[in-house]
């Protein structure tokens, strides 16, 4: 048993690969949900201190990706925590984001890039995965561009096409007191 009778659910679905530029609108939906600014975090601590921990990534892969949110809370408090989880992916899905947020992830996503390409190494690992996946070898100056093309609505289309799927996957790891 766990100590405090915590819990963990993630809820997933299969996404997109590396050469779909859905993936862009995408990362956006897991910056707005992720970090101590995000969606998640404010619904589920600030507002109902339902989780202690939460997030949401998305990773492309070769040919398929996936996309996760999870949520972490005492066992008193999953049902609730599993429903507004659940209730933030419909409301990103019937496109209720402010343009702030959009703004706020467009500045946090292209900074992050920069970030990641600085170094020579993390530069050169970027152009031979690029070319390993057939994108290109110049396929990273193409990557701002592409995260400055996303709008409200192609995050709204991947949201509805993704999160509203009947194969995504919701797990649920219980402390035995809740099986």
């Amino acid at each position: 048993s766990w100590a405090g009778g915590v819990w963990f659910t993630p809820v997933g679905s299969r996404t997109v690969g590396v050469k779909d530029d859905r993936q862009y609108p995408l990362s956006y939906i897991s910056c707005i949900l992720s970090g101590s600014d995000g969606l998640l975090y404010q619904a589920l601590r600030e507002d109902q201190g339902l989780s202690y921990a939460s997030g949401a990534f998305s990773a492309p892969g070769e040919d398929t990706g996936f996309f996760a949110v999870f949520a972490a809370a005492g066992s008193d408090k999953f049902p609730r925590s599993k429903d507004a989880v659940l209730g933030l992916m419909d409301r990103i899905s019937s496109g209720e984001l402010s343009a702030e947020d959009i703004l706020s992830c467009r500045n946090k996503l292209l900074s992050q890039y920069a970030a990641s390409i600085e170094s020579s190494s993390s530069l050169s690992l970027n152009i031979a995965l690029d070319g390993l996946y057939g994108l290109g070898f110049n396929y990273h100056e193409q990557t701002p561009s592409k995260i400055k093309a996303v709008t409200p609505e192609s995050i709204k289309k991947c949201a509805e096409e993704f999160f509203g799927r009947l194969d995504r996957a919701i797990v649920e790891i219980l402390p035995k007191d809740l099986r």
